[in-house]
């Protein structure tokens, strides 16, 4: 336990507390113009249409499923943030369980926002859903979820 704490933990916070002071806090400087910006364009920042393609009537694993997520980024650009797809197993309730997300890539501009895809073979069978989320990205960021803002559709 102590090993997966330094590890995963502790190292990476060393290695970005050094990022963060070099050079007069440069990097302290960078993530909190970066914050400020996430903090004025958030609000704006949605999920439009998310169109799928490829997903077989019965979902077995490895059938491909394709995602294409259009995502108005209010002022930001498309290196702000991260588009994620997650899969799951649909429960009664329409909730996913046993998810497993998926980087989107963005692909281009169009009249609906920016536009995020991605094509998987499915990690799971049966009654299979996905959804896309957008959260924050920099890399000083200790974790997209840092800043505690998500964008659903």
């Amino acid at each position: 336990m102590v090993r997966d704490y330094t590890v995963d933990y502790y190292t990476p916070a060393a290695e970005a507390a050094r990022v963060i002071v070099a050079d007069g806090f440069a990097g302290a400087k960078a993530l909190a113009d970066y914050r400020h910006r996430i903090d004025s364009a958030w609000p704006a920042v949605r999920v439009a249409q998310v169109d799928s393609h490829g997903l077989p009537e019965s979902p077995v694993i490895g059938s491909s499923l394709g995602l294409i997520a259009h995502v108005q980024l209010g002022g930001l650009t498309p290196e702000d943030v991260q588009v994620q797809a997650v899969f799951g197993k649909v429960g009664s309730d329409d909730t996913l369980s046993d998810t497993v997300t998926v980087p989107m890539k963005h692909a281009g501009s169009d009249p609906l926002g920016e536009e995020f895809t991605v094509d998987v073979p499915l990690p799971l069978s049966g009654a299979v859903g996905y959804t896309v989320r957008v959260l924050p990205h920099h890399d000083l960021m200790a974790s997209p979820a840092e800043f505690g803002m998500v964008a659903l559709p």
